[in-house]
């Protein structure tokens, strides 16, 4: 499916924005998702660089900057929820996924 797939989309993606986000990645296909929920009693593996653990909003947006080399981070011109963290392979200079 991804391999056909020019960008995956996730707006508002709850419990799929981590699988958007690695998927995307993996699959070396430009991703866009714009996080709503944390969700940090289900996701206990999340954790920030700094180890600690992601358990709000801004947590999310900083985790998910932190899953590859040059993840973007731009806020929309609507109200709610607008922060959008979006990614291509040519942003990063290198493979694959931070670990």
């Amino acid at each position: 499916l991804l391999s056909s797939a020019t960008c995956v989309v996730g707006m508002h993606p709850d419990e799929a924005t981590d699988a958007i986000v690695d998927a995307a990645i993996a699959a070396r296909v430009p991703f866009a998702v714009v996080p709503c929920c944390v969700f940090p009693s289900r996701f206990h593996a999340r954790r920030l660089p700094c180890g600690g653990a992601v358990t709000s909003h801004a947590h999310l947006c900083s985790y998910i900057e932190s899953r590859a080399r040059g993840v973007r981070h731009a806020v929309l011109p609507f109200s709610g929820r607008n922060d959008v963290l979006y990614w291509a392979p040519e942003y990063e200079g290198a493979h694959g996924l931070r670990v």
